[in-house]
């Protein structure tokens, strides 16, 4: 089930609106943080051209299945005006397509690949694999407060799991298919993992399609095949975890997912591929990647700042129209955040002292995000 409510009704005077152009640049302003960078690819250059080629066609993200990616995960420390690479770094693994990192109990550590959990010890010996059938376009892994448990994001078959870290067992999941999300945009397809059920809709006359996991394996359904795509989740630590918070690629919502029975409600819609829902302060923090542009929200969703980072310098040749910031999250202060920006490098934001800092990555990396260790 599936309900939406009304966000930020009459009150939508009362956001504010910042753009990091206005800022001053404070060179300094995020050096000596301890970070990970985890790249999902390295062919970024490439990307670009296959996003201004899909933003002419119309549809955004894979139509294809294509060649599982090698992909990094960084440990650095940032020095001001100095470009991150391979070089200097506190330690560097070679992941497939890695997107969501954790720090775990006993300085443990977790990294989702495209289809698994590969967990660490503190001398980078893997330990532990977690795996599922429905693994597959694997995002964010966010840990419980009980740190027993993790929230994995399964974008490939538009499903989120919650899952016993030391066992592997699945303790909770939710398919976008069975609550409110289908059909797909694509075609009007219904989507189900039950083959009884699809038989059901295809006599009623329905297009439906019985998705196996074996048929897609760790790459899970392609973007435009999928009817929702859920890319970021946390535990809602204002409701005791009571429910899950989502953000959905396609349909541009925060969601709030009663963790009991499933039900949907929307929290906030219209923006532009989402990203990277997180606890900031006493609210929450989003991404939306194409406006360029990043949102504070109140506990209950209402929209508090918009910070945009539209006409900032920087841009590679080609991109002049296009914006893609692909995540925001806090640095360990809990005030100043990382924004990482497709076109333009890896920034630090201070919104309350407006100044911002941008550090220099590789120009082949394709970071998803970038995570404080303090």
């Amino acid at each position: 089930m599936k309900s939406s409510l009304q966000v930020n009704p009459p009150e939508l005077g009362m956001v504010q609106s910042l753009q990091v152009k206005e800022f001053a640049r404070d060179s300094f302003l995020g050096a000596g943080e301890r970070i990970v960078i985890v790249v999902k690819s390295l062919d970024q250059k490439e990307r670009r051209e296959r996003l201004i080629l899909s933003a002419k066609r119309g549809t955004l993200g894979r139509i294809e299945p294509r060649p599982v990616a090698q992909g990094l995960a960084i440990c650095t420390e940032l020095l001001p005006d100095v470009k991150i690479s391979t070089s200097g770094n506190c330690w560097i693994m070679e992941l497939e397509e890695p997107r969501g990192f954790a720090k775990l109990p006993n300085d443990m550590f977790a990294v989702s690949e495209i289809g698994r959990i590969s967990i660490f010890d503190s001398n980078l010996k893997q330990v532990n694999t977690l795996k599922h059938d429905f693994f597959g376009f694997l995002h964010t892994i966010i840990l419980s407060a009980g740190r027993e448990k993790m929230l994995v994001v399964s974008g490939g078959y538009d499903s989120i799991f919650e899952v016993d870290i030391k066992t592997g067992a699945i303790k909770w999941s939710w398919f976008g298919w069975d609550h409110g999300y289908n059909p797909r945009q694509q075609d009007g397809a219904f989507l189900t993992y039950d083959r009884r059920q699809a038989e059901t809709w295809q006599r009623q006359g329905k297009k439906a399609e019985f998705v196996a996991p074996q048929l897609y394996g760790k790459q899970g359904l392609v973007t435009a095949g999928r009817t929702t795509f859920p890319n970021s989740a946390y535990y809602n630590i204002y409701k005791d975890e009571s429910t899950i918070v989502a953000t959905l690629f396609h349909d541009g919502e925060i969601i709030e997912i009663d963790r009991e029975t499933g039900d949907v409600c929307v929290r906030l819609s219209g923006m532009n591929i989402p990203h990277s829902i997180l606890p900031l302060g006493d609210g929450w923090l989003v991404t939306s990647t194409r406006e360029g542009c990043f949102f504070t929200l109140s506990p209950t969703f209402q929209v508090e700042k918009r910070v945009g980072f539209t006409d900032m310098p920087g841009k590679p040749a080609g991109m002049e129209e296009e914006e893609w910031l692909q995540s925001v999250s806090p640095l360990s202060d809990g005030r100043q955040l990382f924004a990482v920006d497709a076109n333009r490098g890896l920034f630090v934001i201070d919104v309350e002292n407006r100044k911002w800092n941008v550090f220099d990555i590789d120009e082949n990396w394709c970071v998803q995000e970038v995570y404080s260790l303090g």
